[in-house]
């Protein structure tokens, strides 16, 4: 759950199993005991997810789609005339947002 509870001896704990954007923020715990205070805090921030990659054409080629392409779509490369392939013909952008060989 998203409340704190006890663990063993003093402490306290506050576990977020999925963090979505709305447990962005800044987190305190206080502890008071007679005229003596401490405080401990964290702050949780929530990365952009992954959503596409953009592709680059080769030198003396060309890249289909030219725009870029959601995670798991494909591109795929071309030569222009008098020039042939050298590695992959297909890549496939991956979560990392990066392309990679099929």
């Amino acid at each position: 759950g998203d409340e704190w509870e006890p663990i063993a001896g003093k402490s306290m704990k506050l576990q977020i199993d999925k963090v979505t954007a709305k447990d962005a923020g800044v987190y305190k715990c206080v502890a008071k005991k007679y005229k003596r205070e401490g405080s401990a805090q964290i702050t949780v921030t929530v990365a952009k997810k992954p959503s596409s990659c953009t592709p680059v054409a080769p030198e003396n080629g060309f890249v289909i789609p030219e725009s870029d392409v959601d995670i798991g779509e494909k591109v795929t490369y071309k030569c222009k005339d008098d020039f042939y392939m050298s590695g992959d013909e297909e890549a496939v952008c991956l979560a990392t947002e990066e392309l990679s060989s099929v």
